[in-house]
């Protein structure tokens, strides 16, 4: 097997913008499913990638955050003369994406997961007078995308039901990055897994007003609850299929 290139350039910002970094391109050669060039330029607000099982949103959702290959994905089955690399572009301070990788990855599996090891979790990234910012931010914010009001009992992430513990996690991080206040991406994979529609609604709404740049690997139907037009279109084979060149991000 060949070895794998990573290529990743930075734009730097001024010293005022230090607290700031964006996703501008991804390109993914005969990288696991993804058989010869895919290049994916991201909007400054919201890009959309439309892609059903098998077709690669994951694993391009994964080699962003990771700013380059995911371990254990190999070279694509399909290239006659495979040549795998990544290449993550990006503008800003890129440290702030492997510092804060877990406030940007949003997915079902991995937000509940956290809901339960919330308090560990963010111990490590947060001071005292942040922590306490977060639980009051956090129970706001949860209460908000679920739309009631919260007794002592239902903050507790083991008896709650997946969907419930999803938001939780969500809105843990949520809460995390508004009291870090940085600005880093949201890089959504089918974020809607396992919420009922009360809760697709709730999550929705929080991320319309949502300033952050964001990313969404979805299902189809995820894209019509969100009432989107994909930018890209991924296919098995993954055969990228551009619907429309993205506009308005920052260069």
């Amino acid at each position: 097997m060949r070895r794998m290139n990573t290529r990743n350039t930075q734009r730097n910002p001024r010293k005022s913008q230090s607290t700031l970094v964006r996703f501008l391109r991804l390109r993914l050669n005969d990288y696991g499913i993804f058989q010869g060039l895919h290049e994916f330029e991201f909007n400054r607000q919201q890009t959309f990638i439309d892609g059903d099982r098998g077709a690669g949103r994951t694993t391009a959702a994964k080699a962003l955050i990771q700013l380059g290959p995911v371990k254990g994905v190999t070279v694509c089955a399909y290239a006659k003369q495979p040549n795998m690399f990544v290449e993550v572009e990006t503008y800003g301070d890129r440290q702030l994406i492997r510092k804060y990788r877990d406030l940007i990855y949003l997915n079902c599996e991995s937000a509940a997961e956290l809901a339960l090891r919330r308090e560990s979790k963010f111990a490590k990234i947060l001071n005292r007078t942040q922590r306490r910012n977060y639980d009051a931010e956090t129970k706001k914010i949860f209460e908000g995308l679920l739309k009631h009001k919260l007794t002592c009992r239902g903050f507790d992430a083991l008896i709650m039901a997946a969907g419930v513990r999803t938001c939780l996690g969500y809105a843990s991080i949520f809460a995390a990055r508004k009291v870090l206040q940085v600005d880093i991406p949201l890089v959504g994979d089918s974020i809607f897994g396992t919420l009922d529609e009360s809760l697709r609604q709730g999550v929705r709404e929080f991320l319309l007003k949502e300033p952050s740049q964001q990313i969404h690997f979805c299902w189809t139907h995820e894209l019509r609850e969100l009432g989107k037009r994909p930018h890209y279109i991924l296919q098995y084979p993954a055969v990228k299929r551009n619907m429309n060149q993205p506009t308005g991000a920052t260069r």
